[in-house]
């Protein structure tokens, strides 16, 4: 029945030859398999070497589904971030934000045993905020004399009162600030600070265009700006730790309003201080007062800036009998030295 399905007699001879004229192993295998007594041997080491075969391909197949170092399989859809190209560069530090011991061994490691400047240092007994792996930072363009008299001009002319347009304070941490002059109506008799504060912006429609958290000192009631930041919101604090937003002060013959000017933003994320590096920087700052403890913390948005560029980024805001301390929360390999 199967006779047809013979090979011909010449298909031996012609299979030889093929090995014969073939690359590598195979014409190796063809010269060792016509050798005197060879052809059993390797119909016994046959299954032997299929199963080396198999075991070599599954591990070649399954190193090349490893993900790199780092735990994440890279993407050329999602490039990770680098410290040469993340974002807007490397930032620069806050202009209150000198470099703590911490920073500067990270960025000597061949130096690791800096040691804190004379003073005590301060200690933190209370609970860190979470900690995003990221956040964003946000980016202005610093405006320039003529810009600023335009910008004062065209608010002026909305509200109706004389306006004065000073830049980026970066010593104070004060983004371009806006001065209201001229002679303001003194609150309804009975409001309150904030109802006092409400009704002279909505006079001069100055309502704050971002989302506000009311800030009320009595004298001073500021609509302080605040952003999102991992689960939280973080306000926007000066160098003293102090909410800065539009506000209404209580003093003198009438009210008086000032607050940042309202920029173009633009957005890009960076990666965050872990836990452990934010208390190894914090304590590494020294000059602390005696005791040195703080017992608070909040995550929040300071001034930065470069000249040319204002930066709000993120940070952590230290407070306790031992006074305020600003550390930058954002990942020491990004920040400027």
């Amino acid at each position: 029945m199967f006779a047809s399905l013979r090979p011909r007699p010449e298909y031996e001879a012609e299979l030889w030859r093929r090995l014969d004229s073939s690359p590598g192993w195979l014409a190796w295998w063809g010269r060792w398999a016509r050798l005197p007594g060879s052809w059993p041997g390797a119909v016994r080491l046959a299954p032997v070497l299929a199963a080396v075969l198999i075991v070599i391909g599954g591990v070649a197949y399954l190193t090349s589904q490893r993900p790199p170092a780092g735990g994440e399989r890279a993407s050329s859809a999602a490039p990770s971030l680098s410290n040469s190209a993340a974002g807007f560069g490397n930032l620069p530090r806050p202009a209150w934000a000198v470099p703590s011991v911490a920073d500067r061994a990270y960025a000597a490691p061949a130096n690791p045993m800096l040691q804190p400047a004379d003073g005590a240092a301060y200690t933190f007994t209370g609970r860190l905020p979470n900690l995003p792996a990221t956040a964003t930072v946000y980016r202005y363009d610093e405006p320039n004399a003529e810009r600023r008299l335009a910008l004062a001009g065209e608010l002026g002319s909305r509200i109706g009162l004389p306006v004065e347009v000073a830049p980026t304070d970066l010593q104070k941490g004060v983004p371009p600030f806006f001065a209201a002059a001229g002679s303001l109506p003194l609150p309804r008799r009975g409001a309150t600070p904030t109802e006092g504060a409400v009704d002279v912006l909505r006079e001069h429609q100055l309502a704050p265009p971002f989302p506000a958290r009311v800030v009320d000192g009595g004298a001073r009631v500021v609509f302080a700006r605040d952003f999102p930041l991992g689960i939280e919101r973080a306000l926007l604090v000066d160098s003293h730790g102090s909410p800065i937003g539009i506000q209404v002060a209580f003093t003198g013959q009438s009210p008086r309003i000032s607050g940042p000017l309202e920029l173009p933003l633009s957005e890009a994320s960076y990666p965050l201080r872990s836990a452990r590096t934010v208390s190894a920087a914090l304590a590494g700052r020294s000059g602390a007062p005696a005791g040195g403890v703080l017992d608070q913390a909040q995550l929040v948005y300071v001034v930065a800036g470069d000249g040319a560029h204002g930066y709000l980024e993120p940070a952590i805001l230290f407070t306790g009998p031992a006074g305020t301390v600003l550390v930058p929360a954002v990942a020491v390999a990004y920040l400027n030295p």
